[in-house]
């Protein structure tokens, strides 16, 4: 298993109000990501979450963020 790395970007957070939808970020998330270079991007309102895999081209609603191992 290679080491762990904390500089290592695998993702993309856009944050949104909590009165607010958190789908409302996930274009700007996915904006973010695609410039970046990222496989994945998340939205959220701190009570949904959003995520987008671009390995795979699903999206789908989480109840928290993936560890990073899962990634």
């Amino acid at each position: 298993m290679p080491d762990a790395r904390s500089d290592f970007p695998i993702a993309v957070v856009e944050a949104k109000a909590r009165y607010k939808y958190a789908a409302e970020g996930l274009q700007q998330a996915k904006d973010y990501a695609e410039i970046l270079g990222l496989k994945f991007a998340y939205a959220t309102n701190g009570a949904e979450i959003i995520e987008f895999d671009y390995t795979t081209g699903v999206e789908c609603q989480r109840s928290t963020f993936p560890e990073p191992d899962e990634l």
